[in-house]
């Protein structure tokens, strides 16, 4: 979860980049925690948060 009012923002392990999901689930909505996930991008809307590149999740789960 962002300070700067983005709402949630995934970072991804294996790149260090920053993702901004449009759909993630209320399940996933907790600070700190492992997904995986299998997205694509989507073309950024004017004045969406710059802190992340935007996605659409096609799938995710969390890692225990």
């Amino acid at each position: 979860k962002t300070n700067s009012g983005c709402g949630f923002i995934i970072k991804n392990i294996s790149t260090s980049e920053y993702i901004l999901p449009n759909n993630l689930e209320d399940k996933c909505k907790q600070d700190r925690i492992k997904v995986w996930l299998k997205c694509r991008p989507i073309r950024p809307a004017q004045g969406i948060c710059t802190n992340g590149n935007p996605i659409t999740i096609k799938e995710i789960k969390i890692i225990e």
